[in-house]
């Protein structure tokens, strides 16, 4: 975020305001100081999984536009999809799972 290139500066406030976000979803103790973090938190509280799995895509996409590509940044990239493929893992595997539970001998 400390820059003097815009593009930069930019990437830099979407990606901390994404992580924020990211921080709200998961663990809402951390940022309850926070008023405007508050109903992101609550309102992905007993969502799917699925659900957090494309969110977390959209916030990976969205800082990748205005930004300048550095270590930080692609550190932060990397988080941010790996949160993203976790739960998409977990949508997948509990459809998985009842599949087998249902179906046993199926597949």
């Amino acid at each position: 975020m400390i820059s003097v290139l815009p593009s930069c500066i930019i990437g830099g406030i979407l990606q901390v305001l994404c992580a924020l976000v990211t921080l709200a979803i998961e663990a809402p103790a951390i940022v309850s100081f926070i008023d405007f973090l508050k109903p992101i938190g609550q309102a992905f509280e007993g969502r799917s999984n699925w659900l957090k799995a494309l969110l977390y895509v959209g916030l990976f996409i969205l800082p990748m536009f205005p930004a300048c590509f550095g270590v930080a940044y692609v550190f932060g990239l990397v988080f941010q999809i790996a949160i993203a493929v976790i739960y998409g893992l977990l949508a997948i595997r509990v459809k998985v799972t009842r599949t087998i539970v249902e179906q046993p001998y199926a597949i």
